[in-house]
């Protein structure tokens, strides 16, 4: 039953982030969907600073949060997951995710000694989120992380995403700054 829950939601979290893959060739001048996002979007919880960080970093350099704000140099800067209401307005954030150190360390050891080559099919991301633990998450308007795949009732039905917003393919503001890869760091 574990390992159903930790294939389900990484299955959301691959939809969530690679879903932008599928909408790149969907731009048409007729289509309600949204344009493909240029950028992962990032929130310090220190100081607030809000960021992307750029889809097209190669797999050798990517980075996992909580990753270093590049405004206050804390370790705090999370993945945030927005989306546009369906009332239509500016995207909202609806929630965040961030890994433990553990998986962090164990991410980057199989990025690093894995070929480039092989990693174009295996993100290490995917990869450890099905054999081990889900990514931490935490909703927008709630205060306390956890891990769906230890706690699968703390989880939102993914009918919310529908219910509340006009497509379920997280945005990124393009208000928000996208930082260069050489001004973000892991630790």
């Amino acid at each position: 039953m574990k390992r159903l829950i930790t294939v389900l939601t990484v299955a959301c979290v691959v939809a969530g982030t690679m879903g932008v893959v599928w909408l790149a060739g969907c731009n048409g001048s007729n289509s309600d969907r949204p344009k493909a996002p240029k950028a992962q979007a990032y929130l310090c919880e220190s100081c607030g600073h809000k960021f992307g960080m750029s889809l097209s970093i190669p797999v050798k350099q990517k980075l996992f949060p909580p990753i270093v704000c590049p405004k206050c140099g804390k370790r705090t800067a999370v993945r945030a997951y927005l989306y546009v209401p369906k009332g239509g307005g500016e995207p909202v954030i609806y929630r965040y995710e961030k890994y433990t150190d553990k998986q962090i360390e164990a991410m980057e050891k199989y990025r690093d000694s894995t070929p480039v080559e092989q990693l174009q099919f295996e993100d290490p991301e995917t990869i450890f989120a099905m054999e081990q633990d889900a990514p931490l998450m935490k909703y927008a308007d709630e205060d306390k992380w956890f891990n769906p795949a230890k706690e699968p009732a703390k989880s939102r039905p993914f009918s919310e995403l529908q219910t509340r917003f006009k497509n379920i393919i997280p945005v990124f503001p393009e208000s928000w700054p996208i930082e260069k890869r050489d001004n973000l760091k892991q630790r």
